[in-house]
């Protein structure tokens, strides 16, 4: 999504690029296509008021676009491998990319110039997050590292956290920016005080992979999800963390979670035919043969869950007023949800 809600952007397999207008009531419509291109693309960015779109692929070219024209803007083309992720910055006047080349790059959007070039991790850059003036990056290498944006060099004040032998698989910064979170290939769970990245909390909360994981937006809540099938709510205080509960009876991979903005729901998306909404009351689960979608009321545990995707379910998001939940599939299609009383 752009920051103010209103685009939604997606980067499919087949070489382009979909970018919606999203009405107040929820509805889409497609607003621009890319023309294919010559590699799959796996990488997508919209800009905080939707204007501007950047896409990347498995080739590492990185192509801006200008969704009002419905033009093509700079082809960026330094990264030597898979772009894996991008973010715009600075009002969308910076894209920062990162890429399985194991470097980080900041680019000049206006002119398409390199601005800098963060490098560090010893292996591919799996994933970034920014927030303020510090921008966090989760690699193959077994490291989460942080770096300040507005340092003139790239390698100043680099912080890395050693995250031991586990195998980092997904991340999350607490949006009171004390602590990230990571999940481990292994099922551990971790927290990492900031600014210092000491470890303060870790516990062994699934049989298998962490594959997502996400604070609730007052920061009070942890979320994982693994493919083990299993949902882990934690309550979080400071820097102290307690497990509160298991959620859930995926039938099996999660593939995504998320909070609602008042973070009293948890929607999740899964294979094993379903997409669950918690409605504040307990609905018996039928089994189903397609991708699940699911709601969770996180005060009592309660859950709904629908057959939503003829494919696996691959990922979910609330609006910003919670009232609305899109979820996509791998079959190509995707569902908007409405909360109903």
């Amino acid at each position: 999504f752009s920051g103010d809600g209103k685009r939604l952007a997606a980067v499919s397999f087949d070489r382009t690029a979909r970018i919606w207008d999203v009405s107040g009531a929820g509805d889409f419509t497609e607003r621009f296509v890319t023309p294919p291109g010559d590699e799959r693309l796996v990488s997508v960015a919209l800009s905080g008021d939707g204007r501007l779109a950047a896409t990347a692929g498995i080739d590492g070219v990185i192509r801006v676009w200008d969704v009002e024209a419905r033009t093509s803007g700079h082809r960026l083309t330094e990264h030597r491998n898979t772009v894996t992720a991008l973010e715009f910055s600075d009002a969308g006047r910076s894209l920062i990319s990162a890429g399985l080349d194991r470097t980080i790059r900041i680019w000049d959007v206006g002119s398409g110039v390199r601005l800098r070039v963060l490098q560090g991790h010893k292996t591919g850059v799996t994933a970034i997050a920014r927030r303020g003036g510090r921008l966090l990056s989760c690699g193959n290498d077994q490291t989460v590292r942080e770096w300040p944006l507005r340092s003139a060099s790239g390698d100043g004040n680099v912080r890395v956290v050693e995250l031991g032998s586990g195998i980092p698989q997904a991340t999350a910064i607490s949006p009171l920016q004390d602590s990230v979170a990571v999940g481990f290939e292994n099922g551990q769970v971790a927290r990492y005080s900031l600014p210092d990245g000491k470890l303060v909390w870790e516990t062994r909360a699934h049989e298998t992979l962490v594959s997502r994981i996400a604070f609730s937006p007052d920061g009070s809540r942890l979320a994982s999800g693994s493919f083990d099938g299993q949902i882990k709510i934690f309550a979080v205080e400071g820097l102290e963390t307690r497990f509160l509960r298991t959620l859930g009876n995926h039938a099996d991979v999660i593939n995504d979670l998320a909070f609602s903005p008042d973070g009293t729901l948890l929607a999740t998306a899964s294979v094993g035919g379903r997409t669950r909404i918690v409605a504040g009351r307990i609905i018996s689960d039928e089994q189903a043969s397609a991708g699940q979608v699911a709601l969770l009321d996180l005060a009592t545990g309660r859950s709904r869950a629908y057959a939503a995707h003829r494919g696996e379910a691959l990922s979910v998001a609330f609006n910003r007023t919670g009232d609305r939940l899109v979820s996509t599939g791998d079959g190509g299609g995707r569902i908007v949800w409405r909360q109903r009383d």
